[in-house]
């Protein structure tokens, strides 16, 4: 289905102008089957505390409503966004364009507070809003096999029954 154009539509996509995208590489991680159900990220070796896990490098900010509008232009799923608490925002991957080149921090799954072994923090808090960096890194010993999993801040309540 083609959707025509409108002035605020082609400003919506302005708003996602791609940039390209830089994930980590380094950390000891694979994408596999989830016992959750679809894939998840995965230790392949013991990982400390504080270890990045994974990084949003481009992250853009856009408000919740404008967002619909793009991530169904560019073809990205609903979740494609991370909300941000008390907020008509969300934080979204500009590099992310297409469904071909999925990036790591989406293939972690949700986990209630006190389950969630990898915790979303700014690199740098102060950073400007156009300069902040996103990074998932571990809150606990990781061990070899497990699941990475963190808690989204905004999920249906039978998500956080484990």
């Amino acid at each position: 289905m083609s959707i025509a154009p409108s002035a605020r539509f082609e400003g919506v996509l302005a708003a996602g102008v791609k940039r390209r995208a830089a994930f980590i590489g380094a950390a000891p991680i694979e994408v596999r089957d989830s016992p959750l159900g679809g894939k998840g990220l995965f230790a392949t070796s013991t990982m400390p505390p504080g270890a990045i896990v994974a990084e949003m490098t481009d992250p853009a900010r856009m408000r919740k409503k404008a967002w619909e509008v793009y991530r169904v232009a560019v073809g990205l799923p609903h979740d494609a966004c991370i909300h941000v608490e008390r907020s008509p925002l969300v934080f979204y991957d500009a590099a992310w364009d297409s469904q071909a080149a999925v990036p790591l921090w989406y293939r972690q799954n949700h986990a209630r507070e006190g389950i969630a072994n990898v915790k979303m923090t700014l690199a740098d808090r102060t950073a400007g809003p156009h300069d902040q960096r996103l990074l998932w890194r571990t809150t606990r010993i990781v061990e070899e096999g497990e699941e990475l999993r963190f808690t989204y801040t905004d999920v249906p309540r039978e998500w956080d029954r484990e």
